[in-house]
């Protein structure tokens, strides 16, 4: 039996080497799989669904990274120490270079407030746990994610913490049956995380690590599988499996397919991207993906993935990309800065790195060195509000504000306003509901408040809207979004003189806001107001851009702030108007902010109106409490 084993282990070995040849078209599938990312990030039009190409990246890194450890599995030659020094010195030297430079720009063009998202991400990056760290503090989808130059670190942290997990999993697999029956246990129980969690919270559906595993566990399986099928993926009915992959891959990349949720359309790109990988002889892949310059792209797609999101992040925060700059020639050359810095990254500093003859010793202490040094640089950002002393003495002769003291006193506001009125008869009764909008709105109104009514809020995220909605309807509460509230608390809604709605809103929200309006017109026949969004470039940001142009106090309040408003909240807001179709009284919240056609985000007195991108800051509460109850009429 001993000796079958071993001359199994030698024919698969033998196999293995034939299968983990080095392919072209794999490199041309990075490419493939970048190029959207890239664009996604530059404008959201040209690529609508381009941040599907990671789970490309996934189900690559999967089957490359599976094979290599099964293969020396077998063979009784996988070492532990020999792997992660391979792995410090594929990914590390590169990561270190950017959270340094994003650290040394985001000192230079950055408020204390975004240096200290820059230096906690950078403490978070390093300890491979970044997707944790944006799943607490930004929605990936936010408009402003676009503004933080480390967000997309949260895939590579996704990787590494599957490699601490995979040598493991395989070296418990090495027989064919047992690696089948883990693996396709493994993937089947994270899809289905995946699945619940994405109705539940799909913020934790996207970052956490255990409901995207079963992308790269895929390709894990299918480079086991590739091994002892090998004659199979010579078939020709391969050719036409390949041009359908392909193509589906472009169009669900490429366009908004309104009727294919972003949930299956990832099972999908991993399907498909998996075809290609079988596809190895097909035309698609030899004439096509294995063309010199998506081989090239492919080649150096990790620097290009590293560099573009902080170019974007700092190019957008200097000024250029807040003045409505967003012609094609605009997008072009920014696409041709990060090809450029990625060609010098990887053939200067890369990939000679990844080929240096360094002892093990020595990476492992350099890199536990590194470690510590950016993790303490980062920690040193986060409990001194990123420099704020420094900057506030600077900017003392400005309008420029401490964005952790407004956010302070916004806090105790919370604190000292009750939320716990009981509704009365005798009483107007009036019920917000919505997410931290919706706490701004309940707080401007208690600042406001008129002796006779009653005020009550729902902090309830409006993605949530349709599962609040249906309990309406049928008074069933078994939704996390809304089991923090009682039955008698939820069923205020129904016994209030006035509901509002608000929410800083998105495309998908638009459409659970039209659902829970119909049926709040249907159940309760209450006066109904929906509060729209209004999202601008962060004041304290905007303060020192005025300091840079050198814009003199004197003229202030009269400059106009028109190019920070973010457009695409905007436009949110108005496809919300006309979703409601007047079966709600729409407020327009933006209308706040204007005056004879210009945008102010300060009053006469320098204090902020808002402080951070969206939210009031507590000066400017009582105001939007008159300025709600003109359009209320209340």
């Amino acid at each position: 039996m001993k000796a079958l084993w071993k001359t199994e282990n030698v024919k698969v070995t033998f196999k293995l080497k034939l299968i983990m040849e080095y392919r072209q078209d794999i490199d041309g599938l990075r490419a493939l799989a970048i190029i959207p990312v890239i664009l996604y990030h530059i404008n959201h039009e040209y690529f609508a669904n381009g941040f599907l190409g990671v789970d490309v990246f996934f189900v690559i890194s999967g089957y490359l990274v599976g094979s290599i450890i099964y293969t020396k599995s077998i063979s009784n030659s996988f070492n532990f120490f020999e792997f992660y020094y391979r792995r410090i010195k594929r990914i590390m030297p590169l990561y270190f270079l950017v959270s340094l430079m994003s650290a040394l720009a985001s000192l230079a063009l950055f408020a204390p407030s975004q240096i200290k998202d820059t230096f906690q991400a950078i403490s978070a990056s390093v300890s491979f746990v970044s997707n944790f760290f944006f799943y607490r503090e930004i929605d990936y989808f936010n408009p402003f994610t676009e503004l933080s130059p480390l967000i997309h670190t949260w895939s590579l942290s996704i990787e590494e913490q599957f490699y601490l997990f995979l040598p493991f999993l395989i070296l418990f697999s090495r027989r064919k049956k047992v690696a089948y029956f883990l693996l396709s246990s493994t993937i089947l129980f994270s899809l289905t995380l995946y699945f619940y969690y994405y109705q539940e919270d799909q913020s934790w559906a996207f970052y956490s690590s255990i409901t995207r595993f079963w992308e790269l566990l895929a390709g894990v399986f299918f480079g086991i599988f590739s091994i002892y099928n090998k004659s199979m993926f010579k078939k020709p009915y391969f050719n036409y499996l390949s041009i359908t992959a392909f193509c589906i891959t472009l169009i669900i990349l490429k366009f908004n397919v309104t009727f294919l949720s972003v949930s299956y359309a990832r099972v999908i790109i991993v399907l498909s991207t998996l075809a290609l990988i079988a596809s190895k002889n097909s035309s698609v892949n030899t004439k096509l993906l294995s063309k010199k310059f998506l081989v090239h792209i492919g080649l150096i797609s990790y620097s290009l993935y590293l560099i573009h999101q902080p170019i974007l992040s700092f190019i957008r925060f200097s000024g250029i990309g807040i003045n409505g700059c967003s012609s094609y020639l605009f997008d072009i050359l920014t696409l041709c800065l990060i090809y450029i810095l990625s060609i010098l990254s990887y053939n200067y500093f890369e990939r000679p790195i990844r080929y240096l003859n360094i002892k093990k010793k020595n990476v492992f202490i350099m890199y536990g060195f590194l470690t510590f040094l950016f993790f303490s640089a980062g920690y040193v950002g986060h409990i001194t509000n990123g420099f704020e002393s420094y900057f506030e003495d600077k900017y003392q002769d400005t309008f420029y504000f401490s964005k952790g003291k407004e956010h302070k006193l916004k806090e105790q506001e919370f604190l000292k306003t009750k939320n716990a009125e009981s509704f009365d008869i005798s009483t107007k009764n009036i019920i917000v509901i919505g997410d931290s909008q919706a706490g701004d709105v309940f707080l401007s109104l208690k600042r406001t408040q008129a002796t006779n009514e009653r005020i009550k809020l729902l902090s309830i995220d409006d993605l949530c809207f349709d599962k609040l909605s249906n309990y309406i309807k049928t008074k069933e509460c078994s939704n996390k979004c809304l089991n923090k509230y009682s039955s008698e608390e939820l069923e205020m809604i129904e016994s209030s003189d006035l509901i509002i709605l608000s929410a800083l809103w998105s495309e998908e929200s638009i459409q659970k806001c039209e659902e829970l309006v119909s049926t709040l017109n249907v159940k309760t026949k209450k006066p109904l107001f929906v509060i729209g969004g209004a999202s601008f470039f962060e004041p304290d940001l905007i303060a020192i851009q005025q300091i840079k142009r050198k814009i003199p106090i004197a003229s202030f309040p009269s400059y106009c702030f028109n190019n920070y408003i973010n457009e695409e909240s905007k436009m949110v807001s108005v496809n919300l108007e006309k979703h409601l179709n007047n079966k709600a009284i729409y407020i327009n919240k933006l209308n706040f902010f204007i005056s004879d056609e210009q945008l102010f985000l300060f009053d006469k007195n320098k204090k902020p109106r808002i402080w951070d991108t969206c939210h009031l800051t507590v000066n400017s509460l009582e105001d939007f409490g008159k300025y709600l109850r003109k359009s209320l009429t209340i």
